[in-house]
């Protein structure tokens, strides 16, 4: 099992400086076409660490922390979808990367939809993992979270908030460690960590729910997806409603879905190895 606080970055994570914003990334693994993984809202590529070792020893994988994300740069700037599917495009551009395997997951499968239907020729195969975009549903302390002066964002100072962000995103909380407390604790307390949270969180979640005019576009989409597409969702998502998957299934053009049992929102983590099995064998 992957211990986060044995990185100290010292883990393999590269830098690429796309429009003066410093991008922390993982490449690792052979191969032609990568597999470029995308994390959620107020994650980090950490939380791909199994996925990326599991594939890395026969493909090229690559991960990486969005602007404003994990150990990448925090600019005061104001965060939206359209800004990081433009970074992640600068990204990949400046990777050399033609054609790619695309998973994404949660906020980071909202980002994916969109960037495949923009730039379907460099996308071979498309995952979903419980993604954000396809109905407004969406768990009470994200939507909470929104709000100025949330007491919730506050809490995220501390180690026992972050303890409890993290447990809510999973049907065991016993897999939450303390090392994964202590290192999204230690990233949360980065400067502009907070205010980049709040300010994307902001681009697609309200109060009630998840933001209605991001719906329609990611919607939108779907049918317009021409690549073979893998949709996984744990069905006891406290986060995203696994019921939101039939909604991707039913628009999009190649799928298929898989619910996993006993599994909440970050499939990933939560069930490494089904979920390893299944996007190879997809793949």
């Amino acid at each position: 099992m992957f211990d986060p606080l044995q990185q100290d970055l010292n883990d393999g994570s590269k830098w690429l400086s796309i429009d003066g914003i410093r991008i922390r990334y993982l490449r690792k693994g052979p191969g032609k076409t990568p597999l470029v993984l995308l994390h959620g809202v107020g994650g980090s590529l950490d939380v791909w660490k199994d996925t990326i070792e599991f594939f890395s020893k026969e493909r090229d994988v690559i991960a990486l922390d969005f602007p404003g994300f994990g150990f990448s740069d925090k600019p005061g700037i104001r965060y939206s979808i359209h800004f990081q599917i433009l970074k992640l495009k600068r990204f990949l551009d400046q990777l050399k990367c033609k054609e790619i395997y695309l998973a994404g997951h949660s906020m980071g499968g909202g980002i994916a939809i969109h960037f495949a239907h923009l730039f379907a020729s460099r996308v071979k195969k498309l995952i979903l993992v419980c993604n954000a975009g396809m109905d407004k549903k969406i768990g009470a302390s994200l939507r909470i979270s929104t709000m100025p002066f949330s007491g919730t964002i506050i809490e995220l100072t501390k180690s026992s908030g972050v303890e409890q962000m993290l447990k809510d995103c999973v049907h065991d909380p016993k897999l939450i460690t303390s090392e994964w407390v202590e290192l999204y604790q230690r990233i949360l307390s980065l400067p502009g960590s907070i205010y980049a949270f709040r300010s994307q969180l902001k681009s697609f979640v309200t109060l009630f729910g998840q933001e209605k005019s991001f719906i329609i576009a990611t919607r939108g989409k779907l049918s317009q997806l021409i690549m073979p597409t893998l949709i996984i969702w744990g069905k006891e998502d406290p986060v995203i409603p696994a019921s939101h998957a039939e909604i991707a299934k039913k628009h999009i053009q190649q799928n298929t879905l898989v619910y996993l049992d006993d599994c909440g929102h970050i499939p990933q983590f939560e069930k490494k190895d089904t979920f390893n099995e299944l996007v190879d064998n997809f793949l």
